[in-house]
């Protein structure tokens, strides 16, 4: 009694339906099976079906068993089963339209066209004596599907369309199959429990319960994005400003915002006409300046998680958000947040942000702020005050020694007193160095100042250049909330070294043969591992902790602080070159710690398949999943390829380098958004110091290829309430295309209605699900009807297996009565339902 089935498209749903004949096929007669509505259906157990042939165009699975094809890229699903040898092979079919334009440019999830020469379906499938052909081709393929349908005609089979290409809904090829005395089953099928099942159940639950429903939707999408908090670098406008996301991208939605038909608010910027670019890393691993091209906010959906590497490096994005790794062939993939693992997965961070080189600042215009300084009165180009000996121009001067004074101040300064009526100190009374670069700047400005009595504290006496400080250069806070301010990374190279060179004279210092410096404001700490970004130089920032007993230099009463570090030698040598400090006994030290480092590069690439194919390796290689790229340079004369020798070089010599997760930890986040930027072509942006990935205008790829999906779902949900809701008033978005989130599926539904008195009511719900097996079950029955009808001689497309398996039949029956008609066709010749259905012929 053997169920002779063909698969037309070796996909994630093939893979799900052929491991699930063999998951059960030793389940006993009357066991309930999980996610089956029969265990045998029509006298046929699960074990009677058989794959006999089945078709691809893929070059990983053409030419394969069908067993191990199952399991080739890009196929993603979940694996819960063991398939041995199955004796089928894999054979070409045509293309057609079978590939979409963005999978044919995805990195992994890219088709590989097969070179092999197409076969005769037709011819195929009667050697293989098929009674049944699956097809299971891409969204869209309209000419693929129905070349398939008529294949199985040609060869008489039966035909399940798993997809939303009209066949068993279509007038025209109804008539044929009826008239080949050939059973047909469609078209798009159903979940077991998947969105359109329950928004249509939802639908009817309201309508039968009185509900008016006035409006609803059903986004099929992942979050993927990160929180409103995080920092980020754009190029604003030819400046550099580092910004929290969230506040600058609501800035642009208060102004340009859209509301899209997926719930997100977004800014095109070129519609905007706004000129933004942001960092990135190309296909050649350099960190370059690229456009963007829309800023994207939407509600939280989700868990946030908060990822920390080795490096001290901090994100906190949506759980299906994706960093990158890099795979075995040495391409950037991109990975969700769950598939992270703890002291495993090294995830990709640039190792320069130096491509943003900005011109000297000369001087900042002080006119916007003069209210703010209390002043009435400006005179020849200087700000007038009741000293009438100091001068301060309106356009003040960034002078090399503001520059390191700001970075004193950012290490050991403050101001004398709370209130408008303070002064600037600086704790380096005791520091010749500091104090020559303290006299050369007031001087400057025909100002005084004074050491006080413990010989430490430097006080410059000028209230007004107090608030010059505070309003116009942003230096604020208390020794736990100081922050970098934002115009420090918009200068030069040059004089942000200078700032560094401030203020690591000022927190920092040289342990053994690191530099090392000291803060318990974690933001400063951040910023400087971002200022040293800048100058090319990678630093490791991390948190101590200890008990309030604790004694010596780093102890605070908070009972943390925060420490940063700059170890390898390539960096201390990059150090010595660009900031230095300015105590001679600091860079006494300095330098006899860059002697002790030995050479060598500190970068580390992961271990990947590329470098063993060409026996690159160390001495460790069998059990480090990293190496040092300086090894696998030394080793590039073994790469006989010129274009695999040339990628390996970009990966070593490239501005990005692998860190290792610390920890992943998921956290409460009190912002009700969440943030994503586009950036074309790549679709990745540097965030909080880290590369992450935006999919959402790859989920909107070629949306013309889903029209026929969109209207299946919206059909399957309008048929199941008494009124049709006008177009306006009702969204069923097609599934995304969302290449981190694999085969899972993401819905989300609302309903909005009235009840008793004209009484709003909101409905919200999310389901997430594993796509393939969720349908499989569903197909595992329908083959068996396809069977039963064929044993019968029933033609023509079954009205009641298509209205119960799939989402948009010939004649649409609520739920209930497709099923009571679908179980009286099990059991006997088909009833007459006195039930007329809703008609999608």
């Amino acid at each position: 009694m053997a169920v002779r089935v063909a698969i037309a498209g070796v996909g994630n749903c093939a893979s799900s339906l052929v491991q699930g004949l063999f998951y059960y096929r030793n389940v006993s007669d009357d066991e309930a099976v999980p996610g089956l509505m029969h265990n045998i259906l029509g006298g046929y157990k699960i074990s009677d079906i058989e794959i006999v042939a089945a078709f691809d165009i893929d070059a990983r699975k053409v030419g394969k068993d069908v067993s191990e094809a199952i399991f080739a890229e890009p196929n993603c699903t979940k694996i819960f089963a063991d398939v041995p040898p199955l004796g089928v092979r894999v054979e070409k079919g045509p293309v057609l339209d079978g590939v979409a334009e963005h999978m044919e440019d995805n990195g992994r999830s890219s088709f590989t066209v097969s070179k092999e020469k197409e076969v005769d379906v037709v011819n195929v499938l009667e050697k293989a004596k098929a009674d049944i052909l699956i097809n299971y081709m891409p969204v869209g393929s309209q000419k693929a599907t129905e070349f398939y349908a008529q294949a199985a005609i040609d060869a008489g089979c039966a035909f399940v369309n798993c997809m939303p290409v009209f066949i068993a809904s279509n007038n025209e090829w109804a008539a044929k199959f009826k008239q080949s005395n050939l059973p047909v089953i469609g078209d798009d099928v159903k979940s077991q429990l998947g969105a359109t099942v329950v928004h249509r159940t939802l639908a009817k639950l309201c309508t039968d319960r009185g509900v008016k429903i006035d409006r609803m939707y059903q986004l099929n999408v992942g979050g993927n994005s990160v929180t409103s908090d995080q920092e980020i670098m754009f190029l604003v406008n030819g400046k550099i400003r580092k910004v929290k996301i969230g506040e600058f991208t609501d800035s642009f939605i208060d102004v340009y915002g859209k509301k899209r038909a997926d719930g997100k608010d977004i800014v095109i910027l070129e519609e905007a006409k706004q000129g933004i670019k942001c960092f990135t890393i190309d296909d050649n691993y350099n960190v370059v300046l690229s456009n963007v091209d829309a800023l994207i906010r939407h509600k939280i959906s989700g868990p946030i998680y908060e990822i920390t590497t080795e490096e001290g490096r901090k994100i906190k994005i949506t759980g299906d958000h994706n960093v990158f790794v890099m795979d075995e062939q040495g391409d950037l993939r991109e990975t969700p947040v769950k598939l992270i693992k703890e002291d495993e997965t090294y995830i990709a961070v640039p190792r320069s942000l130096e491509c943003a080189a900005q011109e000297e600042v000369k001087s900042i215009d002080l006119t916007p702020f003069l209210g703010s300084f209390f002043v009435k009165e400006v005179s020849d180009g200087y700000i007038k005050i009741h000293n009438q000996e100091i001068k301060i121009p309106v356009k003040f001067p960034v002078t090399d020694e503001l520059l390191q004074i700001v970075g004193l101040w950012l290490a050991d300064g403050n101001f004398d007193r709370n209130g408008p009526s303070s002064n600037i100190e600086l704790a380096c009374g005791d520091e010749p160095e500091c104090m020559e670069i303290v006299s050369e700047f007031t001087e400057n400005l025909n100002m005084n100042y004074t050491v006080r009595h413990d010989g430490i504290c430097v006080r410059l006496a000028s209230k007004t250049l107090s608030k010059i400080f505070k309003v116009a250069l942003g230096l604020q806070g208390n020794c736990h909330a100081k922050r970098v301010p934002e115009w420090v990374f918009n200068l030069s190279g040059r004089q942000i070294a200078l700032v560094l060179r401030g203020y690591l004279s000022g927190d920092g210092g040289v342990t053994g043969k690191q530099i090392r410096w000291t803060s318990v404001s974690e933001g400063l700490i951040s910023d400087v591992q971002t200022l040293l970004l800048r100058l090319g130089i990678n630093s490791t920032i991390f948190k101590e902790t200890y008990n309030e007993n604790r004694k010596g230099i780093y102890a605070s009463r908070l009972g943390y602080c925060w420490h940063g570090m700059i170890g390898s030698k390539e960096d201390t040598n990059l150090f010595v070159n660009k900031v230095g400090f300015l105590q001679e006994f600091k860079n006494k030290a300095l330098m006899e710690a860059h002697g002790n480092i030995r050479k060598g590069y500190w970068n580390r690439v992961p271990n990947i398949s590329l470098f063993k194919k060409w026996r690159i390796k160390s001495t460790t290689w069998h059990k480090n999943p990293s190496i040092k790229a300086n090894i696998v340079l030394n080793q590039l004369e073994k790469v006989k390829d010129d274009f695999e020798r040339e990628k390996i070089k970009n990966i070593c010599n490239g501005d990005i380098h692998f860190v290792r997760v610390k920890e992943v930890k998921q956290i409460k986040e009190s912002n009700s958004y969440v943030y994503d930027i586009s950036t074309k072509p790549f679709e990745r942006f540097v965030c909080s110091n880290i590369l992450v990935h935006n999919t959402d205008f790859r989920n909107m790829l070629d949306r013309s290829r889903l029209q026929s999906k969109k209207i299946s779902k919206t059909e399957s949900v309008q048929s199941n309430i008494p009124k049709r809701l006008e177009d306006e008033n009702i969204h069923i978005g097609a599934s995304d295309y969302v290449p981190w989130l694999n085969d899972n599926k993401i819905a989300f539904i609302r309903i909005e209605g009235r009840n008793f008195g004209d009484i709003p009511l909101e409905l919200e719900l999310r389901l997430s699900v594993e796509d393939s097996p969720n349908s499989a079950g569903v197909v595992i029955d329908a083959i068996r009807c396809c069977k039963i009808a064929l044993d019968r001689k029933i033609a023509g497309p079954l009205t009641a297996a298509s209205a119960y398996f799939c989402k948009h039949p010939a004649e649409q029956f609520p739920d209930d009565v497709a099923r009571r008609m679908l179980e009286e066709f099990i059991e006997s010749e088909p009833a007459q339902i006195p039930i007329s259905g809703i008609t999608n012929v």
